[in-house]
């Protein structure tokens, strides 16, 4: 092998690296870069078989809005959703307080893989008894969380 083919050889290892880290580096920024978007209409269904509905407003990464769900006796629960939902790397972080009307409080958090939007999940509590195992809930959203 001659210096000229090590040469050539070395300056397209270069190139590849180059080229290598250009795209890693870009594909990062663009995951960085995610705000995910859940204006509009959303819902989780919580493993205990109550669907929870949603319209929220969104400024950046606070959500605001309301909420409703289908309790005994068929009567319809309602409450305000205060919250954020922001990114960290490759990751989705929502949390989410709902005040209901009778009086209780929910805290839904949640994570999500960012190249995932169909995988948001938590756990919920009642933020007036949180060690109270027999009312906390998993759940799951509904949709599937864009970014914008």
């Amino acid at each position: 092998m001659g210096y000229s083919s090590i040469r050539a050889s070395v300056r397209e290892f270069w190139a590849v690296l180059v080229i290598t880290l250009f795209f890693m580096f870009a594909s990062t920024v663009a995951v960085a870069q995610c705000t995910p978007a859940f204006r509009g209409k959303g819902a989780l269904k919580q493993s205990n078989g109550i669907f929870v509905e949603m319209s929220l407003a969104q400024d950046r990464t606070r959500l605001t809005g309301s909420a409703w769900y289908e309790g005994r006796r068929h009567k319809i629960e309602r409450g305000s959703v205060q919250g954020t939902a922001e990114t960290t790397g490759s990751r989705g972080i929502l949390h989410l307080q709902i005040k209901w009307d009778y009086g209780e409080t929910g805290v839904y958090d949640g994570t999500w893989t960012i190249s995932d939007g169909d995988d948001l999940v938590g756990t919920a509590f009642i933020k007036e008894d949180p060690l109270n195992e027999k009312r906390s809930t998993r759940w799951r959203w509904w949709w599937h969380v864009n970014c914008y």
